[in-house]
This record gives structure tokens, C-alpha cells and sequence, in this order.
């Protein structure tokens, strides 16, 4: 199949591309949510063509496309034993290469997906520059972010030190491998770890705007989805989590 030109793409040509979706047994149309995901990189990506210092379109042509509302139930969130667990696995684990794959995941909730923001985050030619240990702050640039909007993270204590420990890459050589190993030793679903960054930072923080802003995601859906996910004290101690210290009392 021919790939279109930019300006020939239209909102029945991308229908017609999300319904050719199939779920993982091939064969069954995809699910809502891998619908809605399709669309909201599409619908990002093509706001950033029609957007005013390009103009490459004159307009959006994923924005009538319909957005499924999918009933998400309650979230998967690790408990304050388990992410220390997790953590100080990755410690040692290849001499820690993961580290800043998993503490940047955990600690900053960047999204981990094959075409996530952590991964284009460290493909990002100024990524020394967007990762500022030393103002504090990861700044999400609108190519990186899921939603095409600029937001800030920040960088708290502990994910200072897990960043400055452990200098290696963010991926590390075998790392689709490696990372699939560890999941699968700690049985963490697909977004488990950003669910637990909202929980333990609403917990903590009590300020469901301050995770909205850092997480990139609205209030509405952390009021529905991360609320009493964890106590304060759990959501505190989670922030202190280090490859140094062990806050966890078994």
C-alpha cells in the first residue's frame, strides 16, 4: 500500500486505518482502548502539523474521530514493599543498568509504552538538558508528551540520587530483553508503575492538581482512578526510596 502524502490524509482514511486494527490474536477487531491510544497519538501528532508555526494542515483530521469512554476500574499500584523490592532489584540487577529506566518510570510516571515518553525521551538529542538535576526538573517537551503539551516533573530527592548512581543510559544494550525479565519476575502489569506514581503522590502531597501537572493527565481522572490507592505514611516513605536505604520493616 502506498503511503499517502500529509495533506491527503483525511478523517475516512483514518477510520479506516484504526478499524483495520486487530487484537492480539489477529484476528478480532482491537480493543476500545487500543482504538482511543491509536487515536490520541494520531490526534497529537497531526495538531502538531496543523499547529501555527507550521501549518502544515489546515486542520485536525483526527478530532471528529469518536473517543471511546472505556470503564478503566481500579487501577494496579504497588505497595510501598513491593516498590522498594522492585527497586532494590534493579540495584544490582546487570550492575544496575535499569536503574534509571525504572526509577525514571516509578518516580516521574513517564510513560513506559514502546513509543512512550520515556523512550522519547531518551532518544531526545538535548536529553542532558531536559533531565535538569540541577534546577530539579525533567522538562516534557510537547514532542516527548503523550498529550503534545509541555509539562514539568520533578526531580525529588530520591530520584536525584537513583539518577546520579546509576549514570548509564536510560536503555542499556539488550534492554527490551532485560526489562521484560524483571517484569515478569515482579509480575508488574503494563502501567502499574505510572499507576503507582499518581498513588503515592496523592498520598503524599495530597494536591491531586500538583499530580495532574507533573503526570499529564486531567483532575478528574486522578479523583476517579488514584484516590485512598495507598495511606499518607506508605505515600511518604515511598519517596525515600533509594539503592542506599531500606525503609521498608518487613
Amino acid at each position: 500500500m502506498t503511503e499517502p502524502d500529509l495533506h491527503t490524509v483525511s478523517t475516512p482514511l483514518i477510520e479506516s486505518f484504526l478499524r483495520s486494527l486487530r487484537g492480539k490474536d489477529g484476528i478480532s477487531n482491537a480493543s476500545r482502548k487500543t482504538w482511543n491510544n491509536f487515536r490520541a497519538d494520531l490526534h497529537s501528532f497531526f495538531s502538531w502539523c496543523a499547529d501555527s508555526q507550521r501549518r502544515w494542515l489546515p486542520n485536525n483530521p483526527a478530532s471528529p474521530i469518536v473517543k471511546f469512554k472505556v470503564n478503566r476500574g481500579i487501577p494496579d499500584v504497588l505497595s510501598l514493599g513491593q516498590a522498594e523490592a522492585l527497586m532494590n532489584h534493579v540495584a544490582t540487577f546487570e550492575g544496575g543498568a535499569l536503574a534509571p529506566y525504572f526509577a525514571l518510570a516509578l518516580f516521574a510516571g513517564l510513560r513506559t509504552g514502546e513509543d512512550g515518553e520515556l523512550h522519547k525521551l531518551a532518544n531526545h538529542p538535548e536529553r542532558g538538558k531536559l533531565i535538569d538535576l540541577d534546577n530539579g526538573v525533567i522538562h516534557i517537551q510537547p514532542e516527548i508528551s503523550k498529550t503534545g503539551q509541555y509539562r514539568q516533573v520533578k526531580i525529588r530527592e530520591n530520584l536525584s540520587h537513583w539518577l546520579v548512581d546509576f549514570p548509564s543510559p536510560i536503555f542499556p544494550i539488550n534492554h527490551s530483553r532485560l526489562i521484560k525479565k524483571v517484569r515478569a519476575r515482579f509480575g508488574l502489569t503494563h502501567d502499574i508503575l505510572r499507576h503507582t506514581f499518581f498513588s503515592m503522590h496523592i498520598a503524599a502531597f495530597e494536591s491531586v492538581g500538583r499530580a495532574a501537572l507533573e503526570g499529564g493527565n486531567t483532575e478528574g481522572i486522578i479523583r476517579r482512578h488514584y484516590l485512598n490507592m495507598t495511606s499518607a505514611e506508605e505515600g511518604k516513605r515511598f519517596w525515600q526510596i533509594t539503592a542506599t536505604t531500606k525503609i521498608y520493616s518487613r
